[in-house]
């Protein structure tokens, strides 16, 4: 079934910040995950080692985190984001192929993305200001939208292209541009449009530059996805809340802890620690979460089946020196995972990606990526 994407039509801020100067976001977090203005509204948290990575609608970064500005070590992206949320009935059993799906293309068209896998589907997020490069190029692949006209009337100074990736060209800066099927609004794209065209078709070489990333292997087998219901939010919240507000976070344990809402559901990625952590009885069986669940069950790391219980594991990726304008990225980590036959799940943060594989695939994982498994204690 070829995927149908929504233009979401949320202007979002993407932010990073230390573990260290979490406190500065308490207010925020309270308010959006604890009782948000608008439960429809994108909201993104994701908390791991390196850092935590918001993702918010500007109005609600302006509303619910004043206290950013005073935050030591707080970095904000200028460029206004927007989602692209992915409807297909594949599920999380084929999840990687849907993502090399949506990356490859975008990633030949030089376009960076930031990738959130959530219980409930998938979101590409994107600059604004290449929304319609975006969607030109996912047309030439015959993904569908829904309500296009109507998106795409937010960004009227910028044309709708199309791709020609066949047009040979010498040149650079715009021309090179438009041989790639780039968009060129500024110098940035200028520079960026002119890397496209020269060697974006190698990509090997994107892998190789991938395989130099500093990598590192977390939470193996401990994490899953889960859905949550708003039906008992006022229970598990407050559970999240002080796992995410811990005063002093347990050194021994590198975090990792990503929560989505939207319009269609909530959606947590965490370690079995941490849902041992939500309240037990109705806040976590079978009506508060959407996962396969026993309706008997205790708590959400007790209610996974043999299958679930395999657990992912993440391998993270530091991306600092990377920017949020390399391409490519998400294609060439998901890509040889996906010639393999292997599925994963993709969250972006500011600073780092994060492929969340099956336990039971981690060792041909490791292999295909050139990592060596850790010695265990």
């Amino acid at each position: 079934m070829v995927a149908v994407i929504s233009i979401l039509p949320d202007k979002l801020q993407l932010l990073s910040l230390p573990r260290s100067s979490l406190r500065h976001a308490a207010f925020g977090l309270l308010k959006n995950v604890f009782a948000p203005r608008n439960p429809s509204v994108f909201f993104n948290v994701t908390e791991n080692s390196f850092e935590v990575s918001i993702v918010a609608c500007i109005d609600t970064v302006t509303r619910d985190f004043p206290s950013l500005l005073a935050c030591p070590g707080l970095v904000v992206c200028p460029d206004t984001f927007r989602a692209l949320q992915i409807e297909d009935d594949v599920g999380q059993d084929n999840s990687g192929k849907r993502i090399n799906q949506l990356a490859g293309p975008l990633a030949r068209a030089g376009i960076s993305i930031f990738y959130i896998s959530t219980y409930q589907t998938d979101f590409v997020l994107v600059k604004e200001r290449r929304l319609p490069l975006v969607v030109s190029t996912l047309h030439t692949h015959d993904f569908q939208f829904v309500d296009l006209e109507a998106d795409l009337s937010l960004s009227p100074s910028v044309a709708l292209v199309h791709p020609q990736p066949h047009a040979a060209t010498d040149g650079a800066g715009e021309a090179a541009g438009e041989a790639a099927g780039v968009v060129v609004t500024d110098a940035a794209d200028a520079t960026h449009a002119a890397d496209t065209a020269g060697g974006l078709a190698a990509k090997d070489h994107v892998l190789a530059e991938m395989r130099d990333l500093d990598k590192m292997l977390t939470h193996c087998g401990s994490l899953r996805v889960i859905g949550l219901s708003r039906d008992f939010e006022s229970e598990w919240a407050l559970g999240l809340l002080q796992v995410f507000l811990a005063d002093e976070p347990d050194s021994a344990r590198q975090p990792f802890l990503s929560f989505t809402s939207t319009v269609d559901g909530i959606s947590l990625v965490a370690d079995a620690h941490v849902l041992d952590m939500l309240p037990a009885g109705h806040a976590v069986n079978s009506a508060a979460l959407v996962s396969h669940m026993s309706p008997d069950s205790g708590s959400p790391s007790d209610c996974m089946g043999d299958e679930q219980q395999a657990g992912l594991c993440c391998i993270q990726v530091d991306l600092t020196h990377c920017g949020l304008d390399r391409f490519g990225i998400v294609f060439s980590m998901s890509d040889p995972l996906v010639t393999a036959g292997l599925n994963l799940l993709y969250l972006s943060t500011y600073k780092t990606a994060n492929l969340l594989v099956d336990m039971r695939d981690l060792d041909q994982v490791l292999q295909i990526l050139e990592m060596q498994r850790p010695p265990t204690d």
